[in-house]
């Protein structure tokens, strides 16, 4: 019985672990030299192994020479059966080597032991391409790289342009999915031309999305503990920074794999470079049969890829020297090979090789040695130009201005002129497709073009050559700035929530064209309504740092006529959002978001006011001026009624809501938040998701907190629990924050340690991935409030104090009170009730007069008890504040804050032998709770009820 799964070939089924040959079953007598050998062959079927190289893998430490080999490989056949009613094992190539040329399988382990059904796999969102279906001459190199992966963990590819380099690391990538539990990630640098934009492109193809800061550190922080493997594609044109980028990944992740190409070595620490040579092509001068030549995979590939392109002839032994002679004269380079397979329709067999002849003789004149990499792919590219007639040329050039892929449509618009429509743009297109100059990605949904970096290099130096470029880029400008204006205004109908997002392949494009109109100053107009629209995909992308830098770089560029304009509106929204969101509530976001609303006022545009009164909403409310957020909320209800769509009745109020809970008026908040829980789809019109933030989520936080205030804790848990699920299905960074920050009181509120902590621990975490540092000193102080509810006073204090400092300097006040709540009553916990005592006085008198905030009623009842730990000579006036602490928690319907208060004055009054009425305010309450009774607020209440009765 066998363990392991064995190798098929025939009759015949090989165990290699062992070291046994069956034939149906039944043990084959071969000698342990022999074996050795047929296990060699088989572990790399259908390619030629030589025969040093058997000697030197079956006799490592010993010297003989091949005489011994060949006795073997005939006690090996004739133990086989080779060459016994046709059946062939092992070929004699002369000159060669040994090759095996059975079909070979995998049979599957005849009494593997029993094994626990495993889970079902989680899918994962693997980005590598599927592998070619059939690559030649690379399946040894595939094997070896593999194994380097697995046993160096950073490996580099190199070699000359178009050896297959990409090809053969996407084929080592297939092969380890299994071992990577599919955690393989497919990056192209060719996309990114510009140095300070790799780290945050490989941030965006992992899914880890970058706001500010050092992108590298986030991609390590994201990635520290996960084991994947990361393919680099492309680096040599950013090799500085991808070098920068890999070093730090795999020093800074001991689980991280990483496999890179590139013309040559990055040339750091730990990493291992595996050479990509050319394809085995005949050697020179040897007169060959077709079936010998078929051997070579530089041979193979030239006639696959010329059948492939449609031309189909017969090798025979007649014409079997051409094909080696052209196959020798490109050296083996495959994507020299395939420019040659895409031309015979054109030139015939005989023709090629002529044209080769002619055009190599030129170009290397005088050279004696291997060809320079670069220069041969030069010759190549540009002998492949010279073959083709003028349109092609001319299109070729234009599409060059591509970075990464294309559609058809992208390419009939930069390419077509007066006197080449679309469809003869399109004719030409595929013309350069067939010929190798073009490549095409096919998927379910669409076709995708793309130069290969060689040659759009090539191209696009033809392009300035011609005094072209700037023309060329100009309509490239144009044609995303429309682009983008089109999707803008397919998201905000009913069915376009996907329009922006869809544009995310073409980021490469769009940077290229904001860098040629912006950065050179090349077409600033232009550029500035390039920006406004790709600032809309930026948030819509979570990539607030780079809408940032392009909104102020293109307000800066604003031309007379734009001044007033809807561009300026658009740019000043995103970029006062941006900054709101990465900088804190810094006066030029408020600034930039005041303007865009007279902007919209002035060109009465309800929509746009809608949107930006929200985003001034939030800005307020996270200022902490919740009585503004409340006049502004009020001044959208009647912009409100100038909007047809039924929506915006929706998210006024829901506006209201939020701000009537956090002035206190929790009745007017659950009035106005209620219709969240059956609200799912809003207006993409009027909802402000593209201005980083969700009006859905804030209700459903402030309907979760208000539920708790108003004496229903349970319920305020699952709405809580159901909030921080929803922000997480929008993979907003700004409203999953939102939604860990505000649903957290909640469980603090329940006491629910366990559930809190986890909330707060996932919220630093996600806001310093995504720097987004005001909700990180948010997390902070919420961490330092835990602390202090559990006792632990001093660690929590230094949190809280660290918290505080950032908010200030952040102007991030919503929950400031709460954090100094939490600072007064961590002094409290260490004894220092004076210190606690100023703290809540300062916090007390940040709300003011007007004691409008959601949390007074637990400051005063805080400042009663921290006055009782002064003294009894206090009680009086912590008697005093209680009372007055009582009618405020009455005045806002806020019943947990009732409670507490009346469990405060409860003691006190136990303390001071007062009257039996003096404890019907914590009865009162308590009999109103109708769930949540095991909450420890409610245990507690319960058991002094008990010891007031006894």
């Amino acid at each position: 019985m066998h363990t392991t799964a064995g190798t098929t070939f025939g009759p015949f089924t090989l165990f290699i672990s062992e070291r046994l040959l069956e034939r149906d079953g039944v043990p084959v007598a071969v000698g342990s030299r022999a074996l050795d050998i047929l296990i060699a062959l088989v572990g790399q079927a259908g390619e030629i192994v030589s025969k040093r190289e058997l000697v030197d893998q079956i006799w490592p430490d010993t010297t003989v020479d091949e005489g011994a080999l060949r006795v073997h490989i005939a006690g090996l056949r004739k133990a086989m059966g080779d060459g016994v009613d046709g059946q062939r094992f092992i070929a004699n190539i002369p000159g060669r080597g040994y090759c095996f040329v059975a079909p070979i399988g995998k049979s599957g382990a005849a009494s593997a032991p029993p094994t626990a059904a495993a889970p079902p796999e989680v899918p994962r969102a693997s980005t590598l391409p599927p592998v070619l279906a059939r690559m030649i001459g690379r399946d040894k190199t595939v094997a070896e790289i593999v194994e380097l992966v697995h046993q160096m963990r950073f490996v580099t590819i190199v070699g000359p342009g178009g050896m297959g380099k990409t090809s053969v690391a996407i084929a080592v990538g297939n092969k380890l999915r299994s071992a990577f539990a599919d955690e393989v990630y497919f990056v192209d640098i060719g996309q990114v031309s510009d140095p300070d934009l790799v780290a945050s492109s490989v941030a965006a193809a992992l899914g880890i999305v970058v706001h500010a800061g050092d992108p590298v550190f986030a991609i390590v922080t994201a990635l520290r503990g996960r084991r994947i493997l990361v393919i680099l594609d492309c680096c040599e044109h950013v090799i500085e920074a991808a070098a920068a980028l890999a070093e730090r990944l795999f020093a800074g992740c001991s689980d991280i794999h990483i496999l890179a190409t590139s013309r040559e070595a990055l040339r750091v620490d730990g990493e291992q470079v595996h050479l990509l040579g050319p394809l085995d092509a005949p050697p020179r001068g040897e007169t060959l049969s077709a079936a010998h030549a078929m051997t070579f995979p530089a041979v193979q590939l030239l006639l696959e890829r010329a059948s492939a392109s449609g031309n189909r002839f017969e090798m025979t032994d007649a014409n079997a020297p051409v094909i080696a002679d052209i196959c020798q004269k490109l050296d083996g380079i495959a994507l020299a090979i395939e420019l040659a397979a895409g031309s015979m329709g054109t030139f015939g067999l005989q023709g090629v090789a002529s044209l080769l002849d002619n055009r190599f003789r030129l170009l290397l004149q005088g050279r004696r040695t291997a060809l320079p990499r670069h220069q041969t792919l030069s010759a190549m590219l540009d002998w492949s130009y010279n073959l083709l007639p003028q349109e092609e040329r001319l299109i070729l050039r234009r599409l060059s201005v591509f970075v990464g892929t294309f559609t058809l449509e992208a390419a009939q618009a930069i390419a077509r002129d007066d006197a080449i429509d679309e469809h003869r743009t399109t004719d030409i297109v595929l013309n350069l497709v067939s010929k190798s100059l073009v490549s095409t990605k096919i998927s379910d949904a669409a076709t995708r073009f793309r130069l290969l970096d060689t040659t759009r290099a090539y191209a696009f130096a033809k392009l300035v050559e011609a005094e072209e470029a700037a023309v060329t880029q100009a309509v490239h400008c144009a044609y995303f700035r429309d682009v983008l204006d089109a999707a803008v205004a397919a998201s905000l109908l009913p069915a376009g929530s996907g329009a922006l997002a869809a544009l995310s392949e073409h980021l490469g494009n769009i940077r290229s064209a904001l860098r040629w109109s912006l950065e050179s100053g090349a077409d600033l107009e232009n550029g500035a309504r390039l920006a406004a629209g790709a600032a809309a995909l930026f948030l819509e992308l979570s990539l607030l740092a780079e809408c940032s830098l392009w909104t102020e770089r293109a307000l800066a560029a604003l031309s007379p006529a734009q001044i007033g304009s809807r561009t300026e509106m658009e740019l000043r929204a995103s970029f006062g959002v941006s900054l709101m969101f990465t900088k804190g509530n810094i006066v030029n976001a408020q600034a930039a978001l005041t303007k865009s609303l007279a902007l919209a006022q002035a060109l009465d545009d309800p929509y746009q006011e809608l949107r930006l009164l929200g985003g001034l909403n939030i800005f307020q409310i996270r200022l902490g001026d919740f009585r503004e957020a409340l006049v502004i909320a009020k001044q959208a209800k009647e912009v409100s009624l100038r909007v047809s769509d039924p929506a915006a009745g929706t998210i006024v109020d829901w506006m209201l809501g939020t701000a009537y809970h956090l002035l206190g008026d929790q009745v007017a908040a659950h009035a106005h938040c209620e219709s969240v829980l059956g609200q799912h789809t809003l207006s993409q019109r009027i909802n402000t998701i593209h201005l980083g933030f969700d009006h859905r989520i804030r209700a459903l936080v402030a309907l979760g907190r208000t539920l708790w205030l108003r004496g229903f804790p349970e319920r305020a848990s699952e709405v809580a629990h159901f909030t921080i699920k929803e922000a997480a299905t929008l993979e907003n960074p700004v409203s999953v924050c939102i939604g860990y920050i505000y649903t957290a009181a909640v469980f603090l509120w329940n006491a629910d340690w366990e559930t809190a902590e986890d909330v707060i621990e996932q919220l630093i975490t996600h806001a310093q991935r995504h720097f987004l540092d005001p909700y990180h000193a948010v997390g902070l102080g919420l961490k330092g409030e835990l602390a202090v509810r559990r006792g632990e006073c001093a660690a929590g204090k230094v949190l809280l104090k660290t918290a505080l400092t950032a908010m200030e300097t952040e102007r991030h006040h919503v929950l400031k009170t709460a954090a100094m709540i939490a600072l007064a009553e961590g002094f409290a916990q260490s004894g220092e009730h004076r210190q606690a005592l100023e703290v809540i006085d300062r916090t007390i008198a940040i709300v003011g007069e007007t004691e409008q905030s959601v949390d007074m009623p637990e400051m005063l009842r805080l400042k009663a008890e921290f006055l009782q730990a002064l003294g009894p000579g206090a009680e009086e006036e912590a008697l005093s504040i209680l009372e007055h602490a009582l009618a405020v928690a009455r005045q806002q319907s806020a019943l947990g804050w009732e409670l507490r208060v009346a469990m405060s004055l409860a003691r006190l009054q136990l303390r001071r032998g007062g009257p039996s009425d003096a404890f019907l305010p914590l009865r009162s309450a308590y009999d109103r709770f109708t769930e949540g009774f095991e909450r420890r607020d409610l245990v507690d209440a319960a058991q002094l009820l008990g010891s007031i009765e006894t």
